[in-house]
């Protein structure tokens, strides 16, 4: 028998056709030195996003006079920070640009640091077309529960939508069948760490946590097509959430 025939026929009678894929299989070994060129190309949403950080801390950094504190003085970060009152007022892309400003050095890169530590791992796991929705959802989530809880204080960073990546990094070692040692000690670090530190948002990071609950569900769907609709799904909650999260004055801005 031919081998692509012997493979499909093995594919059948197994289910491998239906359930394998990046999400189910243990990932490769790689060569230290082609390390980025392998994440550039197989994660380029999650690249993406940190080149998008980057170029708004410059921006802010250039703005301020300082590339250690850039926040303050800056226009382009006053106005792109999430602030309960400015949403109501109009500002609707808050919930969005807030997750890319970052509040002085530190700030970003720290959050860099984990979120090319986390990323790649779960959107090459995911595909990029559902990481990107996935890594919607998160910010999205995340900026609903700081809407809802901290109303008045402004929030900015990436640190939301990690916490929702590590909890669907834990989701991926499930299915995968790893040890989730490793990311749930990242995972229970970072929370511990949120309730200690005063500086940082709290209920930022647990609308990312909640987010990520609810979607490790749908992405680790062994059907594709659940996958999609469940993600899909799981993103428009999402939305609703920050609709929900706002006093009903503001539905008059949009």
């Amino acid at each position: 028998m031919p081998r692509e025939k012997l493979e499909a026929s093995r594919n059948k009678e197994t289910g491998a056709g239906e359930t394998r894929g990046p999400m189910f299989e243990h990932p490769c070994e790689e060569e230290p030195v082609n390390w980025l060129k392998i994440n550039t190309r197989q994660a380029p949403v999650t690249f993406a996003m940190i080149a998008a950080c980057l170029v708004l801390w410059i921006a802010t950094a250039l703005q301020s006079g300082s590339f250690y504190d850039n926040y303050y003085g800056s226009e382009l970060a006053r106005e792109w920070t999430l602030w309960g009152p400015d949403v109501f007022n109009g500002s609707w892309y808050q919930v969005v640009t807030s997750s890319f400003i970052h509040i002085g050095l530190g700030h970003l890169l720290v959050n860099m640091a984990m979120l090319l530590f986390i990323g790649p791992e779960v959107e090459r796991a995911l595909g990029s077309g559902l990481f990107a929705i996935a890594y919607a959802t998160g910010v999205l989530g995340s900026a609903a529960a700081v809407l809802a809880m901290n109303f008045l204080v402004p929030t900015a960073g990436a640190s939301g939508v990690l916490f929702a990546l590590m909890i669907l990094l834990v989701g991926v070692f499930k299915a995968r069948g790893l040890n989730l040692t490793s990311p749930l000690t990242l995972l229970a670090a970072n929370v511990v760490y949120s309730f200690i530190q005063p500086d940082v948002s709290l209920w930022g990071h647990l609308g990312g946590v909640f987010a990520g609950a609810v979607m490790v569900f749908a992405v680790t769907l062994r059907n594709p097509r659940a996958r999609w609709w469940g993600t899909i799904s799981c993103c428009a909650l999402s939305v609703v959430a920050v609709w929900w999260a706002l006093p009903p004055g503001a539905y008059s801005t949009l």
